[in-house]
């Protein structure tokens, strides 16, 4: 849960300028952007994680919610703010109901691991289905299996069926052929 698409090095000064000035004039895609250059993983306590939090809670607060799935990726790991892993699922919820296909596996795999939270299998399905109807081929080819096993689920041959042809239709190959196997 700790990756996000994107993020820089918050070393490329021409870049963070410009998404800087953008921030400034509340472009959010420009804070999102901003945010994302800014990010260090490996200077948790930086100036420039402090910064790129600000960003993405500006572009989160403005309704734009990539950067409320950035502002999660902050929390969990605490750049540039104390951990606080309730707060990172809460910013995560928000990001997969403004449909980041990214932050509604984050939710999934939390509840399907129990990390973070209480396990909860129907719930991780839920968030599977949501970041499948998203394009996120993980979230398709996840959920479509435990229902053509019934893994924790009532047997669904048929959402199987769909599920697959989703992640089909968005280039995975492995789910093409799943879902021929589905009788």
């Amino acid at each position: 849960m700790v990756f996000i698409h994107g993020a820089g090095n918050g070393k490329d000064a021409g870049e963070i300028t410009a998404h800087e000035a953008g921030c400034q004039k509340n472009e959010l895609a420009s804070c999102h952007a901003l945010g994302l250059a800014l990010m260090t993983p490996k200077d948790k306590e930086g100036d420039n994680n402090k910064r790129a939090f600000a960003a993405f809670e500006k572009g989160c607060q403005g309704g734009y919610a990539p950067s409320c799935n950035g502002l999660g990726v902050m929390y969990i790991q605490g750049m540039g703010v104390p951990r606080d892993v309730g707060r990172a699922m809460e910013l995560y919820k928000k990001a997969c109901e403004g449909e980041v296909s990214t932050a509604c596996l984050h939710v999934a795999m939390a509840y399907e691991e129990g990390r973070h939270v209480t396990a909860d299998w129907p719930a991780a399905i839920r968030f599977y289905e949501s970041a499948c109807a998203q394009g996120a081929t993980q979230g398709c080819n996840t959920a479509a299996k435990a229902f053509a096993e019934g893994d924790r689920v009532a047997r669904d041959p048929e959402k199987a069926r769909k599920l697959y042809d989703r992640g089909c239709q968005e280039g995975d190959e492995d789910a093409c052929k799943e879902r021929d196997k589905i009788k």
